[in-house]
C-alpha cells in the first residue's frame, strides 16, 4: 500500500566544495552503462522557453566568451570597476577583487593560448596536474602538454567570466568545476608572492564534461513520484541526454541505488540534444517503477553523450540532487 505524506518538497545544494579537487556533482565517465528499449512512453520532455528566469531554473548564468583571443565581458568588466567589491574575496586572500579578477583573466588568456612559457612564471611549484608532479617550471615544459590535452578543460575556462568567482580558504576558482584554482602564496617568513595558480583539474586527463553541461531540478517542482529537470548544454559541444534515469538514496552515509518495483525498467530509445539558451525541460514519473519516495536525500542520475563526426562519442553520466521532506515541524 503507498504511504501518503503531507510532505513539502525542497531542493539542496548537493555540490559542497570542499578541497582544491572539486568532484561531486560534475559528470563521471561511465563505460557500463546499457542503452534500453522503450516499450510504453513514461516520461516526457519539451523545449524550456528561452524566457525562462534564474528563478525558474535554480541556476546561475554566468557570462560567455566570444573566443579564445577575447575577454568574457571584457568592456562591462572595464565599465564597472566602480561598482567592484574589494573585499569580495578576502575570505582567500587580501589583494583587491579588481588585481584578483586582472590575474584571472590574464591566466585564462594564457591558458586558451596554450603560452606554457607565461603560464610556468604563473605557477606556484610544486604542483601536481593529472597525477603528474611538477616540481619546477623546466619540468613543467618539458611535459609536451599539447600532445595529451583534454579539450573540455578549454570549453569550460572559456565560459568563465572572471567575475565575482567562487572563493573560499583555500583560493579562488576559475571554471564551473573548478579547472583552475589560484590563491596568494606566502613565503616560509609570510612575505607574500601575490597570486598564483594553485591546482590545475582535467588538462590532460577526464574531468568530466564542461560544468555548463548539467542538470538543475526545477524549483518547486518535485513530488514524492516525480521531478522536473532542465537539461543545460550551454557550449558549442554536440551533447545528448538519454531518456533513461536511475534513482540514487542517501543512506548509512552513502548512496544506494533504488530498486524498481517491478524488475527493469523500459524507456524511450530517444535523445534529448538542449542548445546554447535552449534547455530542455524533461520529467520523470516514477510513480510505477519505484513508488513514492519517503523522506531523504536522493540523485537522479542520467546519461549524457559528446556527439563527435562518422558517429563517435564519448559517454558520462550526470547527477542532480533532490530532497523530500517529510512535512513536520518543530515546536
Amino acid at each position: 500500500m503507498k504511504k501518503r505524506f503531507g510532505a513539502k518538497i525542497k531542493l539542496f545544494g548537493l555540490c559542497m566544495i570542499s578541497s582544491v579537487f572539486l568532484l561531486g556533482c560534475q559528470g563521471e565517465r561511465s563505460d557500463t552503462a546499457e542503452i534500453t528499449q522503450n516499450t510504453e512512453p513514461i516520461l516526457t520532455a519539451e523545449r524550456a522557453s528561452e524566457s525562462t528566469s534564474e528563478a525558474e531554473t535554480g541556476s546561475s548564468s554566468q557570462n560567455t566568451s566570444t573566443g579564445a583571443g577575447e575577454e568574457s565581458g571584457q568592456s562591462q568588466d572595464h565599465n564597472d570597476q566602480a561598482d567592484y567589491d574589494e573585499d569580495f574575496y578576502s575570505a582567500a586572500t587580501d589583494i583587491p577583487g579588481a588585481e584578483v579578477e586582472e590575474f584571472a583573466r590574464k591566466v585564462k588568456q594564457q591558458f586558451l593560448a596554450h603560452d606554457w612559457k607565461a603560464l610556468s612564471e604563473e605557477i606556484a611549484f610544486p604542483i601536481t596536474i593529472d597525477d603528474v608532479t611538477y616540481h619546477d617550471s623546466s619540468e613543467f615544459l618539458a611535459a609536451e602538454l599539447d600532445e595529451k590535452l583534454n579539450q573540455y578543460f578549454f570549453v569550460e575556462l572559456d565560459e568563465e567570466s572572471c567575475r565575482n568567482m567562487f572563493s573560499n580558504w583555500q583560493g579562488i576558482m576559475m571554471g564551473a568545476t573548478g579547472r583552475v584554482w589560484i590563491a596568494e602564496v606566502l613565503n616560509d617568513d609570510l612575505s607574500s608572492q601575490g597570486l598564483k595558480i594553485t591546482a590545475v583539474n582535467g588538462l590532460t586527463k577526464s574531468f568530466g564534461l564542461p560544468g555548463q553541461v548539467n542538470m538543475t531540478v526545477v524549483e518547486d517542482s518535485v513530488t514524492p513520484t516525480s521531478v522536473k529537470l532542465l537539461l543545460n548544454n550551454d557550449t558549442g559541444l554536440n551533447i545528448m541526454f538519454g531518456d533513461d534515469y536511475k534513482l540514487q538514496k542517501y543512506e548509512d552515509g552513502e548512496w544506494k541505488e533504488l530498486e524498481p518495483l517491478t524488475g527493469d525498467i523500459a524507456f524511450h530509445d530517444i535523445g534529448y540534444m538542449p542548445k546554447k539558451g535552449q534547455p530542455v525541460k524533461w520529467e520523470a514519473d516514477w510513480s510505477s517503477y519505484y513508488g513514492t519516495l519517503e523522506p531523504g536525500s536522493y540523485l537522479i542520475i542520467k546519461r549524457a553523450s559528446d556527439i563527435h563526426d562518422m558517429g563517435d562519442y564519448e559517454e558520462f553520466v550526470l547527477s542532480s540532487g533532490f530532497m523530500i521532506d517529510d512535512g513536520k515541524t518543530e515546536d
